[in-house]
């Protein structure tokens, strides 16, 4: 029975992938790429859709950042000026220096900047740098440096990672500290501790390492399970707990309504587009 749940969530990461990831990548072609642009790109790309993805980051902080970003000339860019304009974009209002990654605070030597650790890549990009370092079969190093950027927790870093991952679709066959490509959040314990008889309290690593071994044993991807999780549960399930226990009674029946429904959204989208050109 839980392979075929897990096989549902897989069959998911390709619409979660369609759907969020590839949105928020393809405005970043070049963020692999070692020259400026890329490190540019994969800096704006890291700002966009993951530096701030902490619970209480407030929602100016992305946009204001990728702006900044895009907008200073020159490379490698100096994080006191880099500062100084997010600052400035937002009027030094509640900018939360301790978890900010923009934050020059030299002192605190556990915890840098995203501006000086993609200084410290040299000339490779930050999503060059990790698919390297994941293909060299030193995920633990990559995660572990992306931990000691200000704001970026284990949960942030595995996110990132796991998006590198499946997105670049690198072979994990042997790969060590696979678990380190499982971002665990509340869903994700909740269907876990569901599928096992446990309460949803489950430790983040056991639950990471739950879904790595029995996705490996049912021959699937545990990267693109985790992410079908998360799918399933806020884009079907509508974040309700009531209603995660009762779609995955029938899965496949669930999956097939879900995809009518998104062709009905897309022919409704094409009408309504249609209509907007027309008038504008």
């Amino acid at each position: 029975m839980n392979g075929e749940v897990l096989n549902f969530f897989q069959t998911l990461s390709f619409l979660f992938n369609f759907r969020h990831v590839d949105l928020l990548w393809n405005q970043y072609p070049q963020a692999a790429a070692d020259n400026e642009v890329g490190m540019r790109q994969a800096l704006c790309l890291y700002l966009s859709g993951y530096a701030f993805e902490r619970q209480g980051a407030a929602p100016d902080y992305a946009p204001a950042a990728v702006d900044m970003i895009q907008g200073i000339p020159g490379w490698p860019l100096d994080e006191n000026r880099v500062w100084a304009n997010f600052q400035q974009r937002l009027a030094d209002q509640g900018l939360n220096e301790h978890m900010n990654p923009l934050w020059p605070n030299h002192q605190n030597h556990d915890n840098i900047s995203l501006i000086q650790i993609a200084t410290n890549l040299g000339p490779q990009s930050l999503v060059s740098w990790a698919l390297g370092t994941i293909a060299n079969n030193q995920l633990g190093v990559a995660h572990q440096q992306l931990c000691t950027i200000r704001g970026t927790g284990s949960k942030i870093a595995s996110l990132f990672l796991r998006d590198v991952a499946v997105r670049h679709e690198l072979d994990l066959n042997g790969i060590a500290n696979r678990h380190l490509l499982q971002p665990i959040d509340t869903w994700v314990q909740y269907v876990v501790g569901g599928l096992i008889n446990q309460d949803d309290n489950m430790p983040h690593q056991d639950c990471a390492a739950w879904i790595v071994e029995h996705a490996l044993q049912n021959n699937l991807q545990p990267e693109r399970v985790n992410q079908g999780i998360w799918y399933f549960c806020t884009a079907i399930a509508r974040s309700s707990r009531y209603l995660v226990q009762q779609y995955l009674q029938n899965p496949e029946d669930v999956l097939r309504m879900h995809l009518e429904d998104l062709q009905r959204e897309s022919l409704s989208v094409r009408q309504r587009i249609e209509y907007l050109q027309e008038i504008l």
